[in-house]
């Protein structure tokens, strides 16, 4: 019997032929979806599935007006939200099924897993301002990594930041592979499960302790020598991750750091080469595969500086590095 027996799913998507295109390959892998519903201007929409586990929303064509109500949504929602935001690889239901899989396992086994009171979530939701060059309050970071993903990166990174602990000296440039109109979304998910300040970045900002800093898909940045993270105007950029990997290696050396929480293609291992010669380090998500596969043959070998491990696993990690 699949791990996932008896598990329920709902589906939230943004246009009604999505149900059928995500429906009929997961439920030819044994996922049973409970209900289904187009996101709209109905307020109680996540009230449609008390029966389900986990929720697969889809993005595809998704409005201001939705996003909208989607940002309602993951502001309350406390069951595990998977978004699909790319269906066009011949691969993608397999890796949402994977991801499905990996969600739910990890939710089930409660590993180390820290839990938001009121207190936390009511700081969480406080509005958040990016830090101007010359505030006396921040501190430059000494410590940067940065953190990337696509099809389940968004669920990855919440179980990462619900086990990593607060006030550690470090800040986190994500990369995460989702449309740019959608990124808004994924920083009000985040800021549910961290006591970290989540900032989506537009314009020059300080790199300080404290800080996760969301860039766009497709987007470039530089860091000076004062710290100062610089948006490349130039869209959209090539190997982005191999690019902004190597500015960190450069920039940061042996302080410097990368997390890949899912498979990315090539983009990524390029530029956690280059981390690693100048010693920084390299987490990777447990289960990667094509490209990572090689990546790790070639490194892993008694590799001090390169981990695998489950997404909550490398919050620890981090938490033993800086705590």
């Amino acid at each position: 019997m699949p791990s996932h027996a008896g598990k329920k799913l709902g589906l939230l998507v943004c246009r009604p032929e999505a149900i059928q295109r995500l429906s009929d390959p997961l439920e030819a892998r044994g996922w049973v979806v409970s209900e289904s519903a187009v996101l709209a201007a109905n307020r109680a929409a996540p009230a449609l599935f008390e029966s389900a586990s986990a929720l697969v929303v889809d993005l595809d064509g998704a409005d201001n007006s939705q996003l909208q109500h989607l940002n309602e949504l993951v502001s309350t929602e406390k069951r595990p939200v998977l978004f699909n935001d790319s269906s066009h690889d011949a691969d993608w239901s397999q890796h949402l099924h994977l991801k499905l899989n990996d969600l739910l396992g990890s939710v089930e086994t409660g590993v180390d897993v820290r839990v938001v009171d009121e207190d936390q979530l009511v700081a969480s939701e406080l509005p958040d301002a990016p830090v101007e060059e010359g505030s006396d309050a921040a501190v430059a970071s000494f410590n940067v990594w940065l953190l990337s993903g696509s099809l389940g990166g968004p669920d990855a990174l919440r179980e990462f930041f619900r086990v990593l602990l607060p006030g550690l000296p470090v800040s986190f440039i994500v990369m995460q592979r989702i449309a740019r109109e959608h990124i808004d979304v994924l920083a009000n998910y985040l800021k549910h499960y961290t006591d970290y300040s989540v900032t989506v970045m537009k314009t020059p900002t300080l790199l300080s302790d404290g800080n996760i800093f969301l860039v766009a898909d497709g987007s470039c940045f530089s860091i000076d020598n004062q710290g100062i993270f610089v948006p490349d105007a130039i869209l959209p950029c090539e190997h982005a991750l191999d690019k902004m990997m190597t500015v960190l290696a450069d920039r940061y050396g042996d302080s410097a750091g990368a997390i890949v929480f899912s498979a990315i293609g090539e983009d990524g291992v390029e530029g956690c080469d280059q981390i690693l010669a100048k010693g920084g380090r390299v987490f990777l998500q447990q289960g990667l595969a094509g490209h990572f596969s090689r990546f790790l043959s070639q490194h892993g070998a008694g590799n001090q500086q390169l981990e695998v491990a489950s997404a909550a696993s490398l919050a620890q990690r981090l938490n033993t590095l800086y705590r």
